[in-house]
């Protein structure tokens, strides 16, 4: 459990923070408004100016598009880099003309990050030119948007990934050679990322870890890598490491996990679980596990081979299942008319799972809503994902 000691009285309210049975969220990010004002990705991650263009412009343009029955989440924000703390720590960013930040990943032997995690200690090491960069950055937009909440990107990654973006195959390689080498570069991970955390916090102004869009989650995919087994030793002891800080909430995202990995997290008291796009679990997989609070996603990818009565289905058996909420992300490649028909039917659909619940219908009457009453096996036939 959180130590007490560690928590913040009052929270600020997450933009995603859960006040009814189910809900459904539509979120938007800067990369998109800058696609619909014609911004190359390359300026918006560096140039203040084209984020400030996209946030002026972009919004408008993609609430036109969406409609007012779909209230969008679009924190005002840097873009976000969840490099940040990676960089602070001497690892090169690349920076595409067309495409996503990216790490220029030059790996160390666990030896050589050893030395260099122990060097680095306290918020005055968080002093990187991007950093400073991005603090400038920072200013401006608030001094633009004055008034309104402006958010830091400027982010982290999660242990095993840190340490994986650090040292590459050798990481992956040591828990078999030297586990012993491996926990005591992962403390030390852990450590550094918690110390960036609060200076984030100090930055972003805040003081609760909770920035858009992953709201206080620890993002971890890398750990997904490790057998099930592994994790007790080599995954859990630094994930609390991590939850013992002072963060609201111990939530939780990690892709393309195993089913044999789900009874491992209930030593954690997740409150969160984002699986993001996990081709190996389902809303039925994880509902099993009925102690673990979790969310579903519809992807940006699904929407081409969606009816608007399959978009209804996804959403009734993920509630169903015992999904909190189900979200989708509005990506480039969905701003066409036809995909957001079906980005206000899933809202539709979850605005009446919400009424349905409130009324007071039971998860399993919900079903009865699912492919004519046929809900059985609807996750084992859904074709979402290609079969692994």
């Amino acid at each position: 459990m959180i130590d007490p000691r560690n928590t913040i009285s009052e929270p600020q309210r997450s933009s995603m923070e859960l006040a009814k049975p189910f809900d459904v969220f539509v979120i938007a990010t800067v990369d998109t408004l800058g696609y619909l004002c014609g911004i190359p990705m390359y300026d918006l991650y560096r140039d203040p100016d084209a984020c400030i263009t996209a946030f002026t412009e972009g919004r408008d343009r993609l609430e036109s598009l969406i409609g007012d029955d779909v209230p969008l989440i679009v924190p005002y924000t840097t873009p976000v880099i969840k490099y940040g703390h990676l960089n602070t720590l001497g690892i090169p960013l690349i920076f595409p003309k067309t495409g996503q930040v990216a790490l220029d990943m030059q790996p160390m032997g666990l030896a050589k990050a050893v030395a260099l995690l122990e060097s680095v200690q306290g918020d005055d090491t968080f002093s990187s030119e991007l950093t400073k960069r991005q603090k400038q950055y920072l200013a401006i937009m608030r001094k633009r948007f004055a008034g309104k909440r402006v958010h830091w990107g400027w982010q982290w990654e999660g242990p095993l990934t840190t340490l994986w973006a650090l040292s590459g195959m050798e990481s992956m390689y040591a828990v078999y050679d030297d586990p012993d080498l491996f926990k005591h570069c992962m403390h030390l991970v852990t450590r550094s990322i918690v110390e960036y955390t609060k200076f984030y916090c100090t930055v972003d102004g805040g003081d609760v870890l909770d920035p858009f869009p992953d709201h206080g989650r620890l993002c971890d995919d890398i750990a997904a890598m490790y057998a099930p087994h592994m994790w007790p030793e080599m995954v859990l002891p630094f994930w609390e490491e991590f939850y013992r800080a002072p963060i609201p909430a111990r939530k939780l995202h990690c892709e393309d996990m195993r089913p044999a990995h789900l009874p491992y997290l209930a030593s954690l008291g997740i409150t969160d679980f984002d699986p993001g796009i996990s081709p190996k679990l389902n809303p039925a997989i994880i509902g099993a596990h009925e102690w673990l609070p979790f969310c579903w996603r519809l992807g940006s990818f699904h929407y081409q081979d969606m009816s608007m009565r399959s978009i209804e289905d996804f959403i009734f058996s993920a509630a169903s299942c015992g999904a909190s909420y189900v979200f989708t992300v509005m990506e480039p490649i969905m701003c066409n008319e036809e995909t957001i028909a079906k980005v206000r039917q899933l809202h539709a659909s979850g605005r009446e799972v919400e009424r349905q619940i409130s009324g007071g219908a039971s998860r399993a009457d919900l079903e009865k809503s699912v492919m004519g009453g046929d809900a059985s096996g609807y996750w084992e036939r859904w074709n979402g994902y290609r079969k692994v």
